[in-house]
């Protein structure tokens, strides 16, 4: 068997912080039906797509497993597939979790013996975790079986391999080494819709019966093709009106966005849109209004989140979504000095292997005519917010009033939590302010911030909006 992989290991660091510490030797069977892509690329363990990992990501997956109605339409904004093997299971939280502890896709610490047994003269008998790298061809039809040799680093005397829990998309065996038959190793067997990334537990037993266990971890990734050139294009700037919809597409009608690839054949592409942060501090979502798109295609299919898009397919198809795409501002919403919309763009094999990414970005400014008298809501930012108590916030300090500044009661406030906000925000009509409650998000340290929006709005209807983002007494 050609030599496809690396392995990293480390035996002197023997610190574990893994919250799930053991699988027994049962599968993490596959338990979702076929949903279509539900992968975050940009960060797999961001399931809600909220821009950050945390706690709420796993527990996202365990809501996802535990729903009778699961399904693209169910819940079509929850990237819960975060090992991206078409199915929803428990490896996904797993997933979640690994990425919390280590850092996404990173290859653990060596660990202290995970249920060792007895006391020998002999020395210490520790089971160290095992990372593969495997590079498999762009136009590969199926991720290769890979041997590991998890005793190599491991600790003690007389060491064999007794026992291997099943990992979630593949088949492992304990078998002779191609290479040299003298030495047992674990074959690790991908199934026909395996994930990129995948574990299992082992156990080692030394010859004087004391064992210990690891675990051993799998991921593929595609390997350099100099003739693949990809690329993601997108305008320096693009320029619109408030209250009207804005489309993709210059005065030529030709697409602004597209995917360029040239190179092997099956490949498909994975773009996410999103919305910059101008605070500074990334949390919550913009309230700028929807971007969508008025095609959709067997091959390609676009998935709104709360603070842009994913587009996934074939690369025509793609770019057939891009080519139609359009945003369309909220109500209120206006920028002189823009937002960015960011790009990043994916390539992988047709078995679903990442090939790279790519980055592109472009300013859309929505524009309104300015006038004396409607009022202009700007964009507050409040910090060191206690995470228990309620907080009153006066967001019309900033605010430009105009002509109803002697009469601000004439003029009405509307909320917009962010999506995946607990918090409770209410207007207090009788002080003019915000009354902010923090949720459990907040107050057990889920999450460093908040975001909300708020339109004033004018007797006759002209709004003006803008975006409250909320700093917590002790974030970083």
């Amino acid at each position: 068997m050609p030599n496809t992989s690396k392995k990293k290991s480390d035996r002197n660091n023997l610190r574990r912080r893994l919250v799930l510490e053991r699988l027994e030797s049962r599968a993490l069977m596959a338990v979702d039906g076929f949903i279509e892509i539900r992968h975050n690329w940009l960060n797999p363990s961001d399931v809600n797509m909220d821009g950050f990992s945390s706690p709420i990501d796993a527990l996202a997956v365990i809501d996802e497993l535990n729903r009778s109605d699961r399904g693209i339409g169910s819940s079509i904004s929850m990237m819960a597939d975060t090992n991206n093997d078409g199915f929803v299971s428990p490896i996904d939280a797993l997933v979640v979790i690994d990425a919390l502890n280590e850092g996404f896709m990173t290859y653990m610490p060596s660990s202290s013996p995970r249920g060792g047994s007895g006391e020998g003269t002999q020395g210490e008998v520790i089971a160290v975790d095992d990372g593969e790298l495997v590079y498999v061809a762009s136009d590969a039809a199926q991720k290769p079986e890979i041997e590991i040799d998890v005793l190599m680093n491991d600790i003690g005397e007389g060491l064999r391999i007794v026992e291997l829990g099943l990992p979630g998309t593949g088949t492992v065996a304990v078998r002779a080494s191609s290479s040299n038959p003298d030495k047992m190793v674990v074959v690790y067997t991908p199934n026909e819709s395996s994930a990129n990334y995948d574990r299992f537990l082992y156990m080692i037993e030394s010859s004087d019966g004391r064992r210990s266990s690891a675990f051993a971890s799998i991921k593929y990734e595609a390997a350099v093709d100099e003739s693949v050139r990809y690329a993601l294009r997108m305008p320096e700037t693009i320029e619109g009106s408030a209250g009207q919809e804005l489309s993709f597409r210059g005065a030529d009608f030709a697409p602004l966005i597209q995917f360029d690839y040239s190179g092997f054949d099956g490949a498909k592409a994975g773009v996410y849109l999103s919305w910059e942060f101008t605070e500074g501090f990334s949390v919550g979502q913009r309230f700028v209004g929807e971007l969508s798109s008025r095609s959709t295609t067997e091959s390609g299919t676009l998935y709104p989140g709360a603070n842009g898009v994913w587009i996934f397919g074939d690369v025509s198809d793609v770019n057939l979504i891009l080519a139609n795409l359009f945003f369309r501002p909220a109500d209120g919403y206006s920028s002189k000095t823009g937002i960015r919309l960011n790009g990043y763009g994916f390539l992988y094999s047709s078995i679903g292997v990442n090939y790279g990414a790519v980055f592109a970005e472009t300013l859309v400014r929505v524009t309104k005519p300015t006038n004396p008298v409607d009022p202009v809501a700007v964009d507050d930012v409040f910090t060191s917010v206690s995470r228990t108590d309620s907080v009153s916030l006066d967001i019309f300090a900033n605010d430009d009033l105009k002509a109803f500044a002697t009469d601000p009661s004439a003029v009405s406030v509307e909320i917009t939590p962010w999506a995946h906000s607990d918090a409770t925000v209410e207007w207090d009509p009788v002080t003019r302010k915000i009354v902010y409650t923090p949720g459990f998000l907040g107050a057990y340290n889920v999450r460093q911030g908040d975001q909300f929006a708020y339109t004033l709005r004018t007797p006759d209807g002209q709004a003006s909006l803008a975006t409250v983002t909320i700093i917590h007494s002790d974030a970083v």
